[in-house]
């Protein structure tokens, strides 16, 4: 009640905030772990350990708390309103309420071990809140969350030459870059290092700085870090993704200029780049010898790990395993766990 009281007279509220809680949690949980990722891809036989600091103990719940009141304030004030613009998507809503009801839910009290958790209504109401935003507090989100991923970021390469075992991975040999530490930063893992980058440069691209000194020097910093995580899954996941973006923005501008009788010039380089890519293409599948390369590859390491999307085949395996013997609700959601 105290913070609906308090923004009452706000149309957005606070709930931007969320994303910086939520990196600051993560980056503080990883920071004082004492961790040494030059060691961690050596032990295979011990289960990992993750060393809790009391601080992060204290601070847990607190940020939970919050995440909790931002986001219910949201929900409550919403229907509080009655002006036009608080009318909610009801069929996003119920899109969003059976999806986590099927994967959250059910799984927790249906599946054939089940367990449930207090962490597991946080989703549903801060997914609530999220569904219910207004374009404004949407424009707030992408700000907030292209601004605290560029702090997390910045703050992971500072580290490298203060505590490097912290956040390089210097054994890692998996990857396209031969001899290159492998950075995780301040995230719970390279891998993880690399979405939220990869998730800062889409914030970016959406919705650049204004600045342009500003804005160059995040792409800059995006980049080297999406680059140092050397996770093969984000890189792809930020091709495509730029290239949705990209089509959707620049598309119909692009086709228009195209199909311009006025200026037909930009039309017919753009044909005639087209008609040569494709003649390149096909001498490249006729003389490039394609076939003995991609053997060639594959029998190589890097080409083992990438035929086998380095061990997920094997998580795949258990997964497809586990839904055989329970097809409907599955596991449970302590499948992963260590024990």
């Amino acid at each position: 009640a105290g913070a609906v009281h308090v923004t009452s007279r706000r149309a957005q509220g606070y709930m931007h905030w969320i994303f910086y809680a939520i990196l600051l949690m993560v980056a503080m949980a990883n920071l004082l772990s004492g961790r040494d990722l030059s060691s961690s891809n050596m032990k295979f036989d011990e289960v990992a350990v993750v060393v809790r600091h009391p601080l992060v103990s204290l601070m847990q719940p607190l940020a939970s708390l919050l995440l909790l009141t931002l986001a219910g304030e949201r929900v409550i004030t919403h229907w509080i309103r009655r002006d036009k613009s608080a009318q909610a998507p009801s069929a996003l809503l119920v899109v969003f309420i059976l999806f986590w009801g099927g994967t959250v839910a059910a799984p927790a009290l249906l599946g054939a071990h089940p367990f449930l958790s207090h962490d597991y209504v946080y989703p549903l109401v801060i997914g609530f809140a999220a569904v219910l935003a207004t374009a404004a507090e949407r424009d707030l989100a992408f700000g907030a969350t292209r601004k605290a991923l560029l702090l997390f970021m910045v703050a992971g390469l500072l580290l490298i030459p203060l505590k490097p075992s912290l956040v390089l991975d210097a054994s890692y040999t998996q990857g396209l870059l031969p001899g290159v530490p492998r950075l995780a930063g301040l995230a719970p893992h390279a891998v993880s290092l690399g979405m939220l980058a990869q998730l800062g440069l889409l914030c970016l691209l959406a919705r650049p700085f204004q600045r342009v000194w500003l804005n160059r020097t995040a792409w800059a910093v995006g980049l080297l870090v999406l680059f140092l995580a050397q996770s093969k899954t984000a890189w792809i996941s930020f091709v495509l993704c730029s290239a949705c973006i990209l089509v959707v923005r620049q598309g119909p501008g692009f086709m228009r200029r195209v199909g311009d009788p006025v200026r037909p010039e930009f039309g017919i380089v753009s044909l005639l780049a087209f008609m040569a890519a494709v003649v390149g293409v096909a001498a490249l599948l006729m003389f490039g010898e394609i076939d003995a390369r991609l053997s060639s590859f594959f029998d190589s390491a890097q080409g083992a790990q990438l035929a086998s999307m380095t061990g997920r085949d094997q998580i795949w395996a258990i997964a497809y395993d586990e839904w055989q013997r329970n097809p409907v609700f599955g596991y449970g959601p302590t499948l992963w766990d260590a024990s």
